[in-house]
């Protein structure tokens, strides 16, 4: 009972992930707060995260209800959409310190 109530949240949060991800991708200038303001591929870097993690734990949580093991490919997309999401997060956060020590950010295309 408690392992069935547990995928499905894991299912319903990694749909959730889905849809955030997949929203910032189709529309990344209107990004969340942690990501506005700085270059397009930061954005579309943590909205591909979101929406691979978001795949990942709602695949894994659907096998899980299904009663099927598990693959290890689900287990590695979603360990990719996480560093996505923490390496944009990092980038996101060098860039709002050079702006706050006076340096002027690089809003190009071209990375750090």
């Amino acid at each position: 009972m408690i392992e069935t109530a547990v995928s499905v949240f894991q299912l319903l949060f990694g749909l959730l992930f889905l849809g955030v991800g997949w929203d910032g991708w189709r529309r990344p200038g209107e990004a969340s707060l942690p990501a506005r303001g700085r270059p397009r591929w930061v954005v579309r870097g943590r909205a591909g995260g979101f929406t691979l993690m978001g795949l990942g734990l709602a695949a894994d949580a659907g096998l899980e209800l299904l009663g099927r093991p598990e693959v290890p490919a689900v287990g590695a997309v979603r360990t990719a959409g996480a560093a996505l999401v923490v390496g944009s997060l990092a980038v996101s956060g060098v860039l709002r310190m050079r702006e706050r020590a006076g340096g002027r950010p690089r809003l190009g295309g071209d990375p750090l």
